[in-house]
């Protein structure tokens, strides 16, 4: 992509969103500024036109709303199509009405990225061509897919987050069918994420109701998947940077959702939720434990640590 001095990414969907962000940021050699809904804006953009004296220019990422986009629009509508001289702004919003002057100087620009969401009848192609490309390899990306669609419908930041689910699931092996029905067989059809959400925000009963509703899930499956996102959030908690994160997992997934979670709980309480779900894991194999009681415990010790870690 060109890096242009503003330009926009726009969609509904989050992850789609933050795909198009990090090939923009991938493009850019200098510093890069996060920021969401900045009260300063205008000095942000006189930036732009203003080369530092004491470092690099930067590319700064911003997350804005539709007041936000209101308030500054003569401001924001000034920048676009002019050359980059101390650095590049990105917006990034998930709606932006396409007969508004901003949509129409962006699109005359080529400055507006458009974070395209499959429709329901393409949602399945679509997908299908995610785990095909996936790096852990797919042994039917077709069956796995139809699978998903089936359980999460449409939904494009839903599938692409059970792809990483199914990933974790699958440790370093490919995905599977059978790996994609085991982990959408959740509790009286819920996927297991419901789970390990309601653990993550410390719902211990929610948790454990979820463990046994319906169907039920396999304990050691469930805490497998626990282990899984932990050790995502926990690199998440040692660098900002995705790309280095990724790489110290061996994996290529979006980890936007595992840095919110790392940010909510911090790297501490972290740490004693891996430990302890380490510690549940060996109890497992070890001793002939019965599993679910073993799970359920390690849920309320956890929701200890989780309520006064949150942030």
């Amino acid at each position: 992509m060109p890096l242009l001095r503003l330009q926009a990414v726009v969609g509904p969907s989050l992850r789609l969103r933050e795909v198009l962000v990090a090939e923009l940021v991938a493009a850019w050699t200098g510093p890069v500024q996060r920021l969401t809904d900045p009260a300063d804006l205008p000095t942000v953009l006189l930036d732009l036109d203003t080369p530092s004296l004491f470092g690099d220019s930067a590319l700064v990422v911003v997350r804005a709303d539709q007041a936000l986009l209101r308030k500054h629009a003569d401001a924001l509508l000034a920048q676009i199509g002019r050359p980059v001289v101390a650095g590049v702004m990105v917006v990034v919003i998930p709606e932006l009405d396409q007969r508004s002057a901003f949509a129409k100087a962006l699109g005359k620009a080529k400055a507006m990225h458009l974070a395209d969401v499959p429709d329901a009848k393409a949602v399945v192609g679509w997908i299908t061509g995610k785990i095909d490309a996936h790096p852990q390899g797919a042994d039917d990306p077709r069956a796995i897919a139809l699978a998903l669609v089936e359980h999460v419908g449409a939904d494009a930041d839903g599938l692409l987050g059970a792809i990483e689910v199914l990933a974790i699931y699958s440790g370093e092996g490919p995905l599977t069918r059978a790996g994609a029905e085991a982990v959408l067989a959740g509790t009286a059809e819920r996927p297991i994420w419901d789970l390990t959400g309601a653990f993550f925000e410390g719902k211990a009963k929610r948790a454990i109701d979820l463990l046994h509703a319906g169907g039920g899930a396999e304990p050691e499956q469930v805490l497998a998947t626990l282990i899984g996102d932990l050790r995502r959030q926990i690199a998440c908690s040692e660098t900002p940077d995705d790309d280095e994160a990724a790489r110290w997992l061996g994996t290529k997934g979006n980890l936007f959702y595992a840095r919110k979670r790392a940010k909510e709980l911090g790297r501490p309480t972290l740490l004693r939720l891996f430990i302890g779900a380490l510690q549940c894991q060996r109890q497992l194999r070890t001793t002939g434990s019965d599993s679910a009681l073993a799970l359920e415990l390690f849920v309320l010790h956890a929701q200890r640590v989780i309520a006064p870690g949150r942030r």
